[in-house]
């Protein structure tokens, strides 16, 4: 197994990201290989942020040097802390606060025009505390599989990965279940990105089939066993800045083949919709039945170093669930959701303030229509999410209201031996009663045969679920039914607990597995794939879906007639995606 290259770069990331006696603190925001990557990244950063971005060179064993793009020193954490948030703030999401040798780093200089570098000398030998030294868990995923057995929210917005980027960036507060490559950027030359923006191009192809049992009831309407649904989907992205101006479209063009939707489109594989008969503006057309096109971001942004207002088609993620959502009011992802690339787009007005404290605070309001496709308030979200750091822990507010309703919530996110601990806790309100719904999980990652693996449990509890399914799905309660075919809640029960891991067999080579486990019948559903990066610009992914249980309990099959069940059967996956 190729693992010596991993065990150097997490040495390397290890040893600069512990803190020696006379370390300063310095705002990072990525590590490359190739110096011209860095500095193109350090010039952008510089521009877009306010803050004078460079490049660091890490001596890395015989790997050869990193660069790494960092703005600083700063003489606090606290300090380099609200410079973090800044920085994310600006649109660089994977922004972390990294202690350096300030005798080592006094060596630059810092006049960005000239991409100057840093030296910094690194010892290959580890220290023998270095697990303790390290930074946040997620520093050791990255370079992980990028899809977990149940997938979890990802980033609003993934992008290409960069050719030359070495998977070492770690964001303050990112949560680690996301095994995605979020923060690595194409960067194109200067004078093309300031002239005609940056744009990229995906093409994923995602193909399915099931084998039912002979009582599921699709399986008795079609007389077909084993159902197959295909999926084509070019994306094309392009962003573009001027000054403190930003704008962003990203238009799909998607194919669709299914035996289980017959004659009309149904969900794609990543939950697009379809259609936009609720949202405020229609981005959507159908060139036939199999064959459709639509805008799933279309939007402009105003900000500043402290504050921005962005407003059209765009996506927003609430919440520290890995596998489920409670806070996550926008389109959350299902737990068995393959395809979470990019979370589908809503009709947004968002503004956001970062203050001097390191704070920050979110407000949003989203349109939406009526089945009369008229706009109507009752239908609509207004919601604020308030940020805080508490010592080396997060606080998150939120209230809103949302349709007829209103929801509050309280998240943590609080370190503890090793691992990030997280809980979410909501209250909403509604018909005069108070339903509460929490999320509680931990991950950690840990170094066992010459390679890392990262663990996590969650336990779910679905205030609006029932401890029992009724003979006749018609008497489930309403407000459970009603948040299901909004997209927001899909599981019929309780309590929940999940379970999952992620590895690497080979430094191409990644595998995940989880398990959700129903609390009230002992159903469970299983999910495990393999992700092999060809390149870094495709990957290829297979797995396996499938439910335990006896007919009539959740994952087993749920009873919908006498004799009929839907939901039992196992599923194989294929997913390709190549970016231009």
């Amino acid at each position: 197994m190729r693992t010596q290259p991993l065990l150097r770069c997490v040495a390397a990331t290890a040893l600069l990201c512990a803190a020696p006696a006379t370390a300063d603190y310095w705002v990072s925001i990525g590590a490359f290989r190739a110096a011209q990557s860095a500095q193109q990244l350090a010039i952008d950063a510089s521009t877009q942020v306010g803050l004078s971005f460079t490049s660091l060179v890490v001596q890395a064993g015989n790997e050869g040097p990193l660069h790494r793009v960092a703005a600083g020193p700063f003489k606090t954490r606290e300090e380099a802390t609200q410079h973090a948030r800044r920085t994310r703030q600006s649109g660089f999401a994977d922004a972390w606060v990294a202690e350096i040798d300030a005798a080592s780093a006094t060596a630059t200089a810092s006049d960005l025009s000239a991409t100057a570098s840093v030296e910094i000398d690194v010892a290959t030998s580890l220290p023998e505390d270095w697990e303790d030294d390290l930074p946040p868990i997620e520093e050791l995923l990255r370079g992980m599989p990028d899809v977990s057995a149940f997938p979890v929210r990802p980033a609003a917005d993934e992008v290409p990965p960069a050719a030359e980027e070495v998977q070492t960036v770690v964001p303050d507060g990112y949560q680690l279940h996301k095994l995605n490559r979020d923060g690595a950027r194409r960067l194109p030359s200067e004078p093309q990105a300031a002239r005609f923006g940056e744009f990229d191009v995906r093409w994923k192809w995602y193909s399915a089939a099931r084998s039912l049992p002979a009582d599921d009831a699709l399986r008795q309407l079609t007389g077909d066993a084993t159902p197959s649904d295909h999926n084509a989907d070019m994306r094309m992205m392009w962003r573009k800045r001027v000054g403190p101006w930003r704008a962003q479209i990203d238009h799909s063009t998607t194919w669709i083949r299914s035996d289980t939707v017959a004659g009309s489109l149904g969900l794609t594989f990543d939950q697009t919709p379809t259609g936009d008969q609720r949202r405020v503006m229609d981005l959507t057309w159908r060139i036939d039945d199999r064959l459709l096109h639509r805008f799933d971001r279309l939007a402009v942004e105003y900000r500043t170093s402290n504050w921005a207002v962005a407003a059209g088609r765009q996506a927003v993620s609430w919440g520290g669930g890995l596998v489920f959502q409670p806070m996550d009011l926008f389109n959350p992802f299902a737990p068995t959701t393959v395809d979470q690339d990019y979370k589908a787009g809503d009709d947004i007005v968002l503004f956001e303030r970062l203050f001097a404290n390191g704070s920050d605070l979110q407000l949003l309001a989203v349109g939406r229509r009526t089945g009369a496709e008229e706009l109507d308030f009752d239908v609509a979200s207004i919601a604020s999410k308030y940020r805080a750091s508490v010592g080396d822990s997060e606080l998150e507010l939120m209230a809103a209201h949302h349709y007829d309703g209103q929801v509050y919530g309280v998240g943590l996110r609080i370190p503890a031996a090793g691992a990030l601990v997280r809980s979410d806790i909501t209250w909403a309100l509604e018909d005069d009663d108070v339903v509460i719904s929490a999320v509680l999980n931990a991950d950690y990652t840990f170094g066992l045969a010459g390679t890392m693996v990262h663990v996590f449990g969650e336990y779910f509890h679905n205030g609006f679920g029932v401890t029992a399914l009724p003979d006749d799905l018609r008497d489930l309660p309403v407000r459970l039914m009603r948040r299901i075919a909004r997209g927001e809640l899909f599981n019929l029960m309780r309590n929940y607990l999940a379970l999952g891991t992620a590895f690497r067999w080979h430094f191409l080579l990644n595998q995940s597995v989880a398990l959700i486990v129903n609390l009230h019948d002992r159903s469970l559903a299983a999910q495990a794939a393999l992700t092999y990066d060809a390149s870094d610009a495709s990957r290829l992914q297979v797995g396996v879906t499938k439910p335990f249980g006896s007919p009539g309990e959740e994952f087993g099959g749920i009873t919908v007639g006498e004799g009929l069940t839907v939901g039992g059967g196992g599923q194989g996956f294929l997913r390709f995606v190549y970016f231009f």
